[in-house]
């Protein structure tokens, strides 16, 4: 045993010896320095990650696995399938367990239970290990040939000036949704435009590929963010290609009208202080009219003969009225300072800096 720790040793001082480092680096340093070496290996290895998060899909996850698996294997050499399964109560996670001895490409996560459609895509990016990152859901609605499209997109772009990081997918129309869905959807994004003011491609949801410098800024985000909304807020160059939309393969959307309210609030108060802006705006307004009557009240008393202590008693409850909306509009806009300093979220995307000269001397 004492001749193993020597010989641990002799190979410590050697390396240290050879890096010239200030530091007997031990054996066991040595072998997690290969190992961590294999591990960033094998994830550049990677060149592309497809995350699918996958609620109660039971009756369309292997086919839109294979379909995957076959598209896929046109389009790059190496990749993964990286399925994400928000706590699902049905087979799908039977199914997976089966999909995992058959398709060597395909990973796995499962969480505890449903957290929603964006925390499972969330879950999905911080895992990715891919060079470039797709989103797709798995109800084969949005075509995965359009991967191929979006993946030359961005490599063709990278030895260009206008470098593209997001290809996002537009659809066409919406014939294969219900009228319910197609106004709510139009109403959803003129919405969040107006009142966020963040320039959002209608009709596009979170069928997208992104290159992993975005991937890296979005993980940075402070919570469970609607990506339709961060990524053009980030203003990350993106480029926009059409596609046709199906029918679901089997079962039903997830994306009832409570999710689909939930949805747009959180799209709109997530990015946006106007609704506080409005609040500020209305209580100081009625602030203002409150001092108003107040002049209004006094000219009355002046010139109008009114009843004993009527003149006193409306003076006195427009004055509260108008300090206590006064109050209200001032702690509305220190709360959107607090709102926004506590968001945490990525600084805007930086497309060049200019080069500049150093000021001549005087």
């Amino acid at each position: 045993m004492s001749r193993v720790v020597h010989t641990n040793q002799q190979i410590g001082t050697l390396f240290m010896y050879q890096l010239y480092v200030v530091k007997v680096i031990t054996f066991e340093d040595v072998y997690l320095l290969v190992m961590e070496s294999k591990k960033l290996e094998v994830a550049s290895s990677v060149e592309l990650t497809v995350v699918v998060p996958v609620f109660n899909e039971v009756g369309t996850i292997r086919a839109s696995s294979l379909k995957l698996l076959k598209v896929l294997r046109n389009v790059v050499a190496t990749f993964e399938i990286l399925i994400v399964d928000d706590g699902s109560t049905d087979g799908t996670p039977e199914v997976l367990k089966l999909l995992l001895e058959e398709i060597r490409e395909l990973r796995a996560i499962r969480l505890h239970s449903n957290r929603g459609h964006m925390a499972a895509i969330s879950v999905g990016l911080e895992h990715a290990k891919g060079k470039f990152i797709a989103i797709i859901d798995a109800d084969l609605q949005d075509p995965p040939e359009a991967l191929e499209e979006m993946y030359k997109t961005l490599t063709s772009s990278s030895s260009t000036r206008e470098k593209v990081f997001v290809v996002e997918a537009k659809r066409k129309d919406r014939s294969a949704d219900t009228k319910f869905k197609r106004v709510s959807a139009s109403i959803y994004y003129r919405l969040a435009r107006l009142l966020t003011g963040i320039k959002m491609t209608s009709n596009v949801a979170d069928y997208r590929m992104m290159s992993r410098e975005v991937v890296d800024v979005l993980i940075q985000a402070s919570g469970e963010e609607v990506y339709r909304v961060l990524i053009p807020y980030l203003g990350f160059p993106t480029k926009t290609i059409e596609i046709h939309r199906f029918q679901r393969a089997s079962g039903k959307s997830k994306y009832n009208l409570g999710r689909m309210v939930n949805l747009a609030l959180k799209s709109i108060f997530d990015y946006s202080i106007t609704p506080i802006k409005i609040a500020t705006r209305i209580a100081l307004l009625v602030s203002l009219c409150s001092f108003s009557g107040i002049i209004w009240v006094f000219l009355t008393y002046i010139f109008v003969e009114t009843a004993a202590g009527w003149s006193s008693i409306v003076a006195l409850m427009l004055l509260l009225n108008g300090l206590l909306f006064g109050f209200i509009s001032l702690v509305c806009f220190y709360l959107s300072k607090i709102y926004l300093s506590q968001k945490k979220r990525p600084r805007p995307f930086v497309s060049e800096l200019l080069p500049f000269h150093d000021q001549p001397n005087f």
